[in-house]
């Protein structure tokens, strides 16, 4: 199963005919600014964020706010591309002049097997990253790193090699996946550069030794890991908040679960912490304890659709602002699309922002290709079609059964592949009076015919 509808290059056109120069100019921009795989700023926030209803960062904010000494454990739950992202930036904006944000990639940040165990080292290790940036006191910083040896210690099996957790080494690799409020406030990696590339590089075995952590161990290393936090306040002399992204990128549910076995071991940190996950911590009964402990915010597609079939305007519109921001952040140039196509793609994204994103791109790439100075709606129903034949390889008879069933009731089955198809945006949700599910809009005539 793909975990990912996002549209590689468009399909050519049977009258193509080959573009000049100045055809290339007049598209650049354009495919540029409709990257789907480029993650708002902070600094690109004030101009391209589109405020939707109940937008989850400002729930946390509010909570932050209101109760400041409280360290609630938050998840943001969506499908892939839904914004969870972005409302992580957003949070980082209204922020960073209050807190010592730390950001991490959980994506490269874990080993395999995941655990909680795991998660908290993360946490420590990127608080220890942050407040080597910000300190001037290296004797506190270097009590704090020998506390969280002390506790890795404890993981460590009699009969396993010595070296699983190498607490010096692997605070210089999480900051290839940390970005964190620099000490003099001017930008968001000033004090550990980028973090496009890099991941940590754990022993082979030191997941499974986490995996299998004692109470004793765990309640040890969850020491260490709030003193570290300690020792980032008085450095920074902020109250630090932990964004750690991309949870859903786990490649299976299991591991997801694996990750959130232990809510009440996150729930101890004495940080805020918000996490982002797919869309079955909201529906799946396997997350009930996860729902128990933490506060989980969603962020569902935007509706485009009404559960009669008919065309939303409600989640189109919001959709059709981020092209009329675009257009006006990156100074696109005038009449490059056709306002007759929007609709097309807006529909054919099934109201996920990034695949929308990668839509436009694709849509833009097709009309370059033919050498058009405007995007028609031929050119999205290329994108659109290219798009859902690269969907249409992952389905199997069983998931076809399965999203027709979902397309004729808008519930959820119970089958337990149900699950899978949530997970990876093939079965999308849309609130309404009441949660209704849907197969992905770009399936739904395939389906139909």
């Amino acid at each position: 199963m793909s975990p990912s509808l996002s549209p590689g290059a468009a399909e050519p056109t049977t009258d193509a005919k080959a573009p000049d120069a100045s055809m290339m100019e007049r598209w650049r921009p354009v495919v540029a600014a409709f990257n789907p795989r480029q993650p708002l700023s902070r600094e690109e926030i004030d101009g391209l964020y589109v405020t939707r209803p109940q937008a989850p960062f400002r729930r946390v904010l509010d909570d932050l706010r209101f109760e400041p000494d409280h360290a609630p454990l938050f998840v943001i739950c969506g499908s892939h591309g839904s914004g969870r992202s972005t409302e992580l930036a957003c949070l980082d904006r209204h922020l960073h002049e209050d807190r010592a944000v730390i950001e991490v990639d959980l994506d490269r940040a874990l080993p395999e097997p995941v655990s909680p165990v795991a998660l908290l080292l993360v946490l420590g290790l990127a608080a220890l990253k942050a407040a080597e940036a910000w300190t001037a006191d290296g004797q506190a910083l270097a009590a704090a790193i020998r506390r969280l040896d002390a506790a890795v210690a404890t993981l460590t099996p009699a009969n396993a090699p010595q070296g699983l957790f190498p607490v010096a080494e692997l605070i210089e690799d999480v900051g290839a996946v940390t970005s964190i409020s620099s000490p003099h406030k001017t930008s968001r990696h000033s004090a550990l550069g980028t973090h496009s590339m890099g991941q940590i590089i754990w022993h082979p075995e030191a997941g499974r030794a986490a995996l299998e952590a004692s109470d004793r161990a765990r309640w040890a290393i969850l020491r260490a890991v709030n003193h570290a936090f300690d020792t980032l306040q008085e450095a920074a002399g902020l109250p630090p908040v932990v964004l750690a992204d991309d949870l859903d990128k786990l490649h299976h549910l299991d591991d997801l679960l694996q990750v959130l076995g232990d809510p009440k071991l996150l729930t101890a940190l004495t940080v805020p912490l918000v996490l982002t996950g797919p869309v079955n911590l909201l529906h799946s009964d396997r997350f009930h304890e996860v729902r128990r402990h933490a506060r989980v915010l969603p962020l569902y597609n935007l509706p485009v659709v009404k559960p009669d079939h008919a065309p939303d305007p409600t989640g189109i519109e919001l959709l059709l602002e981020t092209v009329h921001r675009r257009q006006v952040f990156f100074q696109l140039p005038k009449l490059w699309i056709d306002e007759a196509a929007l609709p097309l793609l807006a529909r054919g994204s099934g109201g996920c922002l990034r695949d929308f994103v990668g839509l436009l791109r694709a849509a833009a790439l097709a009309a370059y290709n033919e050498g058009a100075a405007t995007l028609k709606a031929r050119n999205a129903e290329v994108a659109v079609r290219a798009s859902r034949h690269m969907l249409e390889f992952t389905l199997t008879e069983r998931s076809v059964q399965q999203l027709k069933a979902v397309l004729a009731t808008g519930r959820p089955t119970d089958d337990p592949h149900f699950d899978e198809l949530l997970f990876h945006n093939v079965v999308v949700c849309y609130p309404d009076q009441d949660l209704w599910y849907r197969p992905h809009e770009i399936l739904v005539d395939w389906l139909n015919g």
